[in-house]
């Protein structure tokens, strides 16, 4: 699928995020979760064709917008300006008496980034020069593409890791975590916390798994106060009942095991594995000490995948390749090595 990246002013996805209505007021600092993006060739509404159209759908926080105790999708309309910026043209929402999306579009070549606002004798005006349009969702034709939110965070945050791994390394899965604690404290002495990005990568055939995070500013880096535990390899518990409150007998019950296959630490010990699921799917644990003190669970975190690869075809493509570039290199050093030979020559003397 075609992953489309560009700045359309949606936040960032929280799967967490209750979508009911709570009392938000529109102050004019909306909230929203982007939903998809739909890349339209030939966006046709009527007689008017505008070309190549992006059409965002989002979730917006206004309580103007709600519709019976949820968020109403909204649609924004971008085209692209002469330097490959995207420039917003239109917007729409649902009219809650029809149910239908309607839309007013600017076709005046002016950038319209801020809401069209028109009043009644203004957009009458407007239709008849032929500079704006109002049509419902249903109403355009073309060429369509749609790209989802995962598939929109996906390719944000791939970008992201990938660069910061550097070319070298191949991303097989990604996990997000919530809320891994950092070994840093606020002026109430709580911990910070962020949400961290486990990923498994491929380098030359080999796995390995490295814990990362995303800041603001859109530029990943590893993890603050997280270190490799080199020797915590080894199988996991995940014991029955609750995480806490375990007797001697209840804490040493093992529901399922997994091996571990890296364990990072915090600078104050806490430990946090990772592993795979039933299905194959990178997960992340705490471990922690069992009530009794005799030896540690796993408790899982709560997490998602961003993305997920199949880890052994991309080892043995890994693999492949490396072993192709490998005996390329040494065919290469071979020759440059046996093309520096004596040759004699038809008066005696010898030459390279």
């Amino acid at each position: 699928m075609y992953h489309i990246i560009g700045n359309f002013s949606a936040g960032p996805y929280d799967n967490k995020r209750n979508k009911t209505i709570g009392g938000a007021t529109d102050n004019r600092h909306w909230k929203k979760n982007l939903l998809e993006v739909e890349q339209v060739q030939d966006f046709t509404v009527g007689e008017h064709n505008l070309g190549e159209v992006f059409v965002v759908k989002s979730e917006f926080s206004p309580t103007s917008y709600a519709i019976q105790g949820k968020w109403a999708p909204i649609y924004e309309y971008y085209t692209k300006d002469e330097n490959g910026e995207f420039v917003r043209i239109g917007s729409g929402k649902i009219n809650q008496e029809t149910g239908k999306m309607e839309t007013t579009i600017s076709i005046d070549g002016q950038d319209r980034s801020n809401d069209i606002r028109y009043g009644t004798e203004e957009l009458a005006k407007a239709k008849e020069d032929g500079t704006v349009i109002q049509f419902d969702s249903s109403e355009y034709t073309g060429k369509s593409t749609k790209t989802s939110r995962k598939d929109i965070e996906q390719a944000i945050t791939t970008k992201a890791i990938q660069e910061h791994l550097g070319k070298g390394k191949q991303i097989a899965d990604i996990t997000q975590v919530k809320d891994i604690p950092v070994v840093t404290y606020d002026e109430k002495g709580n911990p910070q916390t962020k949400n961290a990005y486990m990923v498994a990568c491929v380098e030359n055939g080999v796995e390995s798994y490295e814990m990362v995070c995303i800041g603001e500013d859109g530029k990943c880096e590893t993890y603050p106060g997280m270190s490799k535990d080199m020797f915590a390899k080894k199988e996991m518990y995940f014991p029955t009942g609750m995480s806490t409150g375990y007797d001697k007998q209840t804490s040493l019950n093992v529901l399922d095991k997994k091996q571990a296959l890296e364990t990072f630490k915090t600078k104050d010990g806490v430990q946090y594995s990772v592993y795979r699921d039933k299905d194959g799917t990178l997960r992340v644990a705490e471990m922690r000490e069992h009530a009794n003190g005799n030896g540690k669970y796993a408790e899982e975190l709560d997490s998602y995948s961003v993305m997920h690869g199949d880890i052994e075809k991309i080892k043995a493509q890994s693999k492949e390749d490396y072993d192709k570039a490998l005996t390329l290199l040494k065919a290469k050093q071979e020759e440059k090595t046996t093309g520096l030979r004596l040759e004699n020559k038809e008066d005696g003397s010898l030459s390279l």
